[in-house]
């Protein structure tokens, strides 16, 4: 039982400091830099190549088969769409963004602090009361009241978003915050390399974290990377996908993996 708890308590150290780490879709570089630090003693060799894929492999017996195991990094958020001359900032969603959870919601701005705030309720027509709200809606203020004090902070038109929610511990071994879905993924693939690490293989391993292919932008990515793995015709291709990582951390703890 000790050993589990330990476990668990490194899983969720390292779920801590992955998800405190702000890196939406198309600004991944923080979280793939420190999973770049974190493999590297793990493994044989370590790449990052031009689009931002990160490609960590273990050598094996010569003509053993290569597996692939594969997990993405980003989380959603938004860009800066637009610069209100008042200072506001309006949003573009980044992925399966829920704008009747961001009201009133601390952000990060491009290293700047914010807060998402909407119409208030009195400035609000009877007939839209009870209504869902739309990204457009919703804006970010920074504390300032001009364009120009916005640019003086350095916040531009493209700056990503995200929410600030640190990990937070709930009863037993749940918790809750930000970027967990993608976050654990990178969590579990970090375990496997610790749990295999100066234990012989009767395989090539590679862990390939890599832009989501839901996005186009990931899909283009993400090719050059999956073709170079898929040349070496590996054995067996597999993906962390958010059910799959959340199954396998509730089942690390009682040690049926």
């Amino acid at each position: 039982m000790r050993q589990d708890r330990d476990v668990i308590d490194t899983l969720q150290a390292d779920l801590a400091e992955l998800t405190a780490l702000h890196a939406p879709s198309g600004s991944e570089q923080p979280v793939i830099a420190r999973l770049r630090d974190l493999f590297t003693p793990l493994v044989d060799t370590v790449t990052v190549d031009h689009m931002g894929n990160l490609t960590a492999t273990r050598g094996g017996p010569q003509a053993a088969p290569h597996v692939v195991v594969s997990a993405h990094a980003d989380e959603i958020g938004a860009l800066v769409a637009r610069i209100e001359p008042e200072g506001f900032l309006r949003l573009l969603p980044l992925g399966g963004v829920q704008p009747r959870l961001l009201e009133g919601r601390a952000v990060w701005v491009g290293g700047r602090t914010g807060v998402i705030g909407a119409r208030s309720g009195h400035l609000t027509p009877a007939s839209e009361h009870g209504q869902g709200i739309s990204i457009s809606d919703l804006y970010v203020d920074l504390g300032v009241d001009s364009a120009a004090e916005v640019e003086a902070l350095g916040v531009r038109v493209g700056d990503p978003v995200v929410v600030i929610s640190e990990l937070r511990q709930l009863a037993g071994t749940r918790v809750a915050g930000k970027g967990i879905d993608n976050r654990a993924s990178c969590v579990v693939l970090l375990h496997l390399l610790r749990c295999l690490h100066q234990r012989p293989l009767s395989c090539r391993l590679t862990a390939l974290l890599r832009p989501p292919p839901a996005k186009a932008r990931g899909v283009l990515a993400a090719f050059p990377t999956l073709l170079a793995c898929l040349v070496g015709r590996p054995a067996l291709v597999g993906e962390l996908q958010d059910f799959e990582a959340d199954a396998l951390w509730h089942e690390v703890g009682s040690r049926r993996v």
